[in-house]
């Protein structure tokens, strides 16, 4: 691409996947990376973190290329991305200081520039951006992209907080029962004011509807989207396949990630939906019901337990405190740099366990 043919990218349609992650939001973007039409970008969350800076810019800079240009070098190295593009032939390169620009079209060539297939480009009409953080700040999506559609996810609480404390990499942190059970309660919180603010363009789904057939699941979304149904999509695990034969990973990360691809491939096993039964004790269950109990229903899950002892709900008060207070703080410092500052200590931390296991795969 020699030059960038803004009348062909200002058509392109931008929607957003938000919500509590491990509620099938991963699977999605592999799947819609499939679509012959779309490409689905992989958390990269510029759109929040260069709002505040360049929402009101009209006019390209040398500084502006330069931000963009380190956003993007950073991200793709730390993340070991696929994407084609390099940091020379990156599309905000194209772009010369003095020339007239959007923050809307910026954040849409960003979006392009973490494409795996460089010929797919021209193809892209739809992008999908999946990214759990944005659910906290879906006033900048509805302000950059008034036209976009924004689909939140939602799984049983009691699956969710099951499903972080086994979280199979190594070096994140596991932490409380509580905590996680606030964190849905946070992802709940959102949803009443966006859905009357967005009206239409904002839907909820439930992870668990997924078990009635992946298809049926993603056809409703193709036509929330605005998208055409691509039956290609499914498969995606031929893909994702190959990619992982060709990164050199470690032989545990090889077969954590084929482990996890075989998962998403397969249908979604019913017992598996109600997993949590088994996983977590009696005991932390009452914990999340009694902490999460009232916007399950309003989310149509049904607690097991809806009566509780006065000592139960002092202690299960006084043990969620720490996790209380933990987002508490998220809440009032939540800021997309500083997000993206634990992001990328997180990722250096990963680099490092790395390191440290240099047993790598080969095919």
């Amino acid at each position: 691409m020699s030059k960038i043919d803004f009348e062909k990218i200002d058509k392109i349609q931008v929607h957003f996947i938000v919500g509590s992650g491990r509620s099938g939001t991963t699977l999605l973007v592999h799947i819609f990376n499939e679509h012959k039409e779309c490409m689905a970008v992989p958390e990269i969350k510029h759109l929040v973190f260069f709002y505040n800076k360049y929402r009101n810019v009209k006019i390209v800079t040398e500084k502006l290329i330069e931000d963009y240009r380190k956003y993007f070098w950073l991200i793709k190295s730390y993340k070991k991305l696929n994407c084609t593009l390099d940091q020379n032939d990156l599309l905000i390169n194209l772009l010369s200081p003095g020339d007239e620009i959007s923050y809307e079209r910026l954040t849409k060539l960003m979006y392009l520039s973490f494409i795996e297939d460089k010929n797919k480009i021209d193809n892209i009409k739809f992008i999908v951006d999946k990214n759990p953080y944005y659910s906290f700040h879906m006033n900048i999506i509805n302000d950059v992209f008034p036209r976009s559609s924004i689909l939140m996810l939602q799984r049983d609480p009691r699956a969710f907080v099951s499903s972080n404390r086994q979280s199979q990499i190594p070096v994140k942190n596991v932490l409380s029962v509580s905590y996680y059970a606030l964190a849905w309660n946070l992802f709940h919180n959102i949803k009443p004011a966006f859905k009357d603010a967005l009206k239409f363009r904002f839907k909820v789904m439930n992870y668990e509807d997924m078990v009635s057939g992946k298809e049926t699941y993603v056809k409703i979304i193709c036509e929330f989207f605005n998208m055409p149904f691509d039956s290609g999509m499914f498969d995606f695990h031929l893909s994702v396949l190959k990619k992982i034969e060709k990164d050199k990973l470690t032989i545990n990360q090889y077969e954590r990630a084929k482990k996890r691809l075989s998962d998403l491939s397969s249908p979604i096993n019913p017992e598996s939906v109600n997993s949590w039964k088994i996983n977590l004790s009696i005991q932390e269950i009452k914990k999340v019901d009694f902490l999460c109990g009232k916007k399950m229903i309003e989310s149509t899950y049904t607690p097991l337990y809806n009566q509780f002892s006065l000592l139960q709900i002092i202690f299960f008060f006084i043990s969620a405190i720490p996790a209380n207070c933990r987002l508490i703080c998220f809440k009032i410092l939540d800021s997309p740099q500083l997000n993206h500052f634990l992001f990328i200590q997180q990722l250096k931390k990963e680099k490092r366990y790395l390191k440290r296991n240099q047993n790598v795969f080969t095919n």
